[in-house]
């Protein structure tokens, strides 16, 4: 088995680089006791290698290493050290933190509530239609390099936050955040590490991005007592007038099925109740976890 049976070390050189970091420049002379191979004299222990820590001068790593055999024996390396004493992500970009920034979009929308969250209705309670609003939300836009392409990225566009997230300082509520627009760049190398840089949205409403609709229709339950004397409820179409005829469009319903007082008036006489109306919540996007999937440091 070959071995190194002398090993010299010279300093050749400590010194400024160009751009202003300390550097150490030396010469090792390795002789083995039988002809070695280069990737023999790489693999060694104690022989420089490129991107690791320099034993004899710590807080520095070879970052620049040249083998060269000069005699059958007799191996001559040049290397260079730099100081990795500098925050970590000036090294390498995985380790460099996710960048926040923020917009804001004006949305406009339906609404079946004024800016205090109150029902828009007539002062006879007579609903009104086709009123929109401009309503802000937020966008934070991060930023992150990344070293694959993310498992996330199969099924979490479109998804709700399940959890509280903290961004920019600041904790946003569980549902109010959906994950929107990503993009990955191409790969690319620096110091040595591949990476793409991965860029995506989350767009904050601080009312959730549940879907809140009235409680109407036009079928309403009917309570019976089926044959073996049990209470139980059925599907009837509501009928209005008279002669009674089915509703063509759907009614106010209150929490037990039931059209709310007022919606049946032909004549308009009574006024509806508003406060019998049910506003339901309806989710159709995916809830998911974000702070433990999302690179957001």
């Amino acid at each position: 088995m070959a071995r190194i049976v002398e090993y010299a070390v010279e300093e050749r050189d400590v010194g400024t680089s160009r751009t202003g970091v300390d550097t150490i420049r030396e010469s090792h002379v390795v002789i083995t006791d039988v002809r070695v191979s280069k990737e023999w004299i790489v693999r060694h222990r104690d022989t420089p290698i490129k991107n690791a820590a320099a034993a004899r001068h710590p807080g520095f790593f070879w970052d620049d290493v040249e083998y060269k055999q000069t005699a059958p024996l007799v191996w001559e390396i040049d290397a260079t050290a730099t100081p990795f004493q500098l925050p970590e992500f000036a090294s390498s970009p995985l380790a460099r933190p996710a960048t926040i920034t923020i917009d804001s979009e004006l949305v406009n929308e339906p609404t079946l509530f004024d800016y205090k969250n109150r029902p828009t209705v007539t002062t006879a309670g007579e609903w009104i239609d086709g009123i929109t609003r401009d309503r802000p939300r937020l966008v934070y836009r991060v930023t992150k390099n990344l070293p694959a392409d993310p498992v996330w990225l199969d099924n979490y566009p479109g998804a709700i936050s399940a959890d509280a997230v903290r961004l920019r300082g600041r904790v946003r509520k569980k549902n109010t955040l959906m994950l929107r627009r990503v993009r990955l760049g191409e790969y690319t190398k620096e110091n040595n590490v591949w990476f793409t840089r991965c860029e995506f949205e989350l767009h904050f409403d601080p009312l959730g991005w549940i879907h809140h609709i009235w409680n109407r229709g036009t079928l309403k339950l009917v309570q019976f007592t089926s044959a073996a004397g049990k209470k139980a409820w059925r599907q009837e179409r509501i009928k209005i007038g008279t002669p009674p005829q089915d509703v063509e469009q759907p009614v106010l319903l209150d929490k037990n099925g039931q059209p709310v007082p007022g919606v049946l008036d032909p004549k308009g006489e009574t006024p509806i109740d508003v406060s019998k109306t049910v506003v339901l919540d309806i989710n159709t996007q995916p809830l998911l976890p974000f702070n433990s999937v999302l690179p957001l440091q």
